[in-house]
């Protein structure tokens, strides 16, 4: 997840424009995105993610949280509930799921206690308003920082691992 310095995904009106900036980032991605069995994500970020162009994870099995189903062929499923979703990730035996967001999508499975890995992207940026990654948790987590890596355009990328209390 990118996020600004003060904790935002996104700015108050819901845009993750002001990450354009920061397009380019020299990690690993690839490494990444080939050890994911799966993503989930949230219907407002599916469709920020196709205003993007091309789907970008095409071939990656893809489920997206929506109550509104979509006929679209890089999409595995559309599901509007969690468990549901649930269901047929555990008929699948998928083992590397990346929640990739939104936020509330990321919200709810970390009160779940389903989250056990989180990949903060820290952003150079202060948006003072917003939505916030950590809002509406209703668990206790531990994070244990794992690493911490530095961009040469100022991004830190933080990678946690979570225990529940």
């Amino acid at each position: 997840m990118a996020v600004s310095l003060d904790g935002f995904l996104a700015d108050k009106n819901g845009s993750v424009d002001w990450l354009s900036k920061y397009n380019s980032i020299d990690c690993d991605y690839d490494t990444f995105i080939k050890e994911i069995d799966c993503l989930v994500i949230g219907n407002t970020t599916y469709k920020q993610v196709l205003g993007f162009g091309d789907w970008v994870y095409k071939g990656k099995k893809s489920y997206v949280l929506s109550s509104t189903k979509n006929d679209d062929e890089n999409i595995e499923g559309f599901y509007s509930n969690i468990s549901e979703l649930l269901d047929e990730i555990k008929l699948r035996s998928y083992k590397n799921i990346w929640v990739m967001g939104g936020a509330k999508v990321c919200q709810e499975f970390i009160n779940m206690k389903l989250i056990n890995r989180v990949d903060l992207f820290i952003i150079p940026e202060v948006l003072n308003s917003g939505i916030k990654l950590f809002e509406n948790i209703s668990v206790n987590i531990d994070m244990k920082l794992d690493k911490v890596e530095n961009f040469s355009n100022k991004i830190v990328m933080m990678n946690y691992s979570i225990d529940y209390n």
